[in-house]
């Protein structure tokens, strides 16, 4: 008899895994704080108030919050930042409106626009060429768009990616704000920024209007948790902020969970009052790590190097890029060894590289664990792997981004209503998709409703399907597709508009 899912959980935490992934609590019931989770797991009784109507202690609660990161005000999220984006969006733009996105944008944001049924002008990341990731978002880029696109209501932007690198978000807050615009930013990956001066500045530092954070990703608190902020000097009027409010209550759980709550507040409460000790014991082991790793011969701890570089301004030291381009399928190998023979899991992996995320609550003993077992594979790499052949290929996802830009043809909200038709993967080209493609993690669409396929991006998500790497929005062709001797181009289907 199968494992239920709860006895395989249990399972998984008694193998002695290391996580370097998120979320940023790191599996230390010492960050949490919280007794046992049935005993907390209450809903809106007397004393405890109600998130969508807060007038008590979770408004106090979301206004400590807001002190803490220099916000406006702040809101409580328990479906994650997904949440927070679609709300920001919807409130930001009315039906029918432009939003000027970075084409490098989570999934989230496309289904905003969707769902608002908003017109979309692309903003494309500088390619960054030494590791084949993506840049950042130009501020000159951003002003540029706004000129060329006056219609354009609000910008919406990541920073930091997946990978770390983060934007110059004052610059780009300057060039919406001169022309009247209002800026966005997915800060996800970057809640900790403000935490140390080792990290880059934030963008509620920086100027932006609403931000967007995980909790969960890189501080100490539990998976679905995150905030949203209005910026101390928004420039978003009344009615805007009003509507945001009240998409939060339609994108969120009518039954917020008080231990996802009590999460967040606990986080908070735990870096006011113990956060200096936490960064000032991580930083040093996080830099004593980062110095080792620059032994290395094969594999390359991306860092500042890339800083002044592709529009990026700033690099996230806490998160760890393992970068060995120049071998072919060198990221799925790393991560795959560093599991089965390390019991190391890392966050995701791309053809090129694999990403770890670190936090304030790793351990020296963590550290120690992944620099010894880099040291092994940079060792093992050249044995094991063969070189790439000189001509470019497509590395990772950000670069697909880049180099295989599909043309926009209809609305996003127009094509994914359509009746559609599935076909082969090598018959897609000149089609237009009815389907969201992206590789998971990080969930960055490769291709969208309305964009018409090129036979360049068909060819990329074959060539990473080949690499073995987790492509959603394709379906499998019918039959016994896995025991056929056929390419993914025969093998996976794409629905298309009609």
């Amino acid at each position: 008899m199968e494992k239920a899912f709860w006895e395989e959980l249990q399972e998984y935490n008694r193998r002695d895994i290391y996580p370097f992934h998120m979320p940023g609590h790191k599996r230390n019931p010492v960050a949490a704080g919280l007794c046992d989770p049935y005993l907390s797991d209450i809903t809106e009784i007397e004393g405890f108030d109600d998130l969508h109507h807060a007038s008590g202690i979770l408004r106090d609660a979301q206004a400590a919050a807001a002190a803490l990161f220099g916000a406006q005000e702040s809101r409580f999220l328990v479906n994650g930042s997904t949440a927070g984006i679609l709300s920001a969006i919807s409130g930001c733009l009315l039906p029918g409106e432009t939003l000027l996105l970075a084409r490098n944008s989570h999934r989230s944001a496309y289904h905003g626009a969707q769902l608002r049924r908003l017109s979309v002008r692309y903003l494309y990341p500088r390619p960054e060429e030494r590791y084949h990731l993506n840049g950042g978002i130009a501020p000159e880029d951003v002003g540029e768009a706004l000129d060329k696109e006056p219609s354009a209501r609000a910008v919406f932007v990541t920073s930091p990616t997946y990978d770390g690198l983060v934007s110059d978000i004052g610059g780009i807050a300057q060039e919406a704000h001169k022309r009247g615009r209002i800026l966005i930013v997915d800060e996800a990956h970057g809640a900790h920024l403000q935490f140390h001066p080792a990290f880059p500045r934030s963008a509620l530092e920086s100027g932006a209007d609403v931000v967007i954070q995980s909790v969960h990703k890189t501080l100490p608190s539990l998976t679905q948790t995150a905030l949203l902020h209005f910026g101390r000097d928004n420039r978003l009027d009344e009615a805007a902020k009003e509507r945001i409010r009240r998409f939060l209550s339609v994108y969120q759980s009518s039954s917020p969970s008080y231990l996802l709550m009590a999460s967040i507040d606990r986080c908070r409460q735990m870096l006011e009052r113990e956060g200096g000790r936490l960064y000032e014991a991580y930083i040093p082991e996080l830099m004593r790590f980062r110095t080792r790793m620059e032994g290395l011969r094969n594999i390359r701890l991306v860092g500042r190097e890339l800083e002044g570089t592709a529009a990026i301004a700033g690099t996230d030291p806490s998160r760890l890029v393992f970068a060995a381009p120049q071998y072919v399928r060198s990221g799925p190998w790393m991560e795959e060894k560093l599991l089965a023979e390390h019991r190391i899991q890392m966050e995701m992996a791309a053809p090129g590289y694999v990403v770890g995320i670190s936090s304030c609550m790793d351990t020296p003993e963590g550290f120690a664990r992944l620099a010894q077992a880099m040291e092994q594979l940079d060792r093992e790499m050249p044995f094991c792997l063969r070189k790439r052949a000189l001509e470019k290929t497509g590395h990772s996802q950000e670069e697909i981004l880049c180099r295989a830009r599909n043309e926009a043809v209809l609305p996003i909200y127009e094509a994914a209503d359509r009746e559609g038709v599935s076909l082969p993967l090598r018959d897609a080209p000149g089609k237009i998709s009815r389907e969201y493609v992206y590789l998971y993690p990080p969930g960055i669409p490769l291709l969208v409703p309305g964009e018409r396929v090129s036979g360049k991006c068909a060819a990329l998500l074959a060539q990473l399907l080949r690499e073995g790497l987790d492509v959603r929005g394709l379906d499998p062709a019918p039959g016994d597709w896995m025991n056929r001797q056929t390419g993914p181009e025969e093998a996976w289907r794409l629905r298309v508009c009609i």
